[in-house]
């Protein structure tokens, strides 16, 4: 629901579509909502798509273990069809509601440590080309969101000032 720019006031200012823009490339948007969870069925379709590059803002539903189980299949299937395209994976926002509830906390933190171990994992292994961008992606004014998780504009305002210059190299 992130990428697919569900609290944006448009469809236009979600990040893919004003990263598209920006960068004159063009981007298939395929955020799933709270069904993405990297399941291996998905990872072989984006195998089968044609791509100067992909982008993995995927960690925002799969829990921790997911991450771990699935990372590495969904990166290298990529990979083995699509050798020489950048994979640039991005971390999930942080959810406010963790400033309240020490569970959604502690699973944000483990969704975040484990997509970043699974990136490390894998560039020691070898892989190519692989990228990871981190950082603080809404801001900490707690304006950036319409509540406590999805962007609004300002929200994927912000988001771009982060992800767009990585993903201009």
């Amino acid at each position: 629901s992130i990428t697919q720019g569900a609290s944006a006031s448009r469809p236009g200012m979600a990040y893919p579509a004003r990263l598209s823009r920006a960068l004159g490339i063009h981007f298939i948007n395929l955020g799933v909502s709270g069904n993405g969870k990297m399941h291996a069925p998905v990872a072989d379709m984006l195998a089968e798509i044609k791509a100067d590059a992909y982008i993995l803002d995927c960690a925002a539903n799969p829990s921790p273990d997911e991450i771990t189980e699935r990372t590495e299949y969904l990166v290298k299937t990529i990979r083995n069809s699509h050798p020489n395209a950048p994979i640039i994976m991005i971390q999930t926002v942080v959810r406010e509601s963790g400033n309240f509830d020490t569970k959604i906390k502690a699973r944000v933190a483990g969704q975040v440590a484990n997509f970043k171990k699974e990136y490390e994992k894998l560039k020691a292994s070898g892989v190519k080309d692989l990228y990871f961008i981190d950082g603080d992606l809404l801001g900490t004014d707690h304006e950036g969101t319409t509540d406590g998780v999805h962007p609004n504009d300002l929200g994927f305002d912000r988001m771009l000032d982060v992800i767009e210059p990585d993903v201009a190299e």
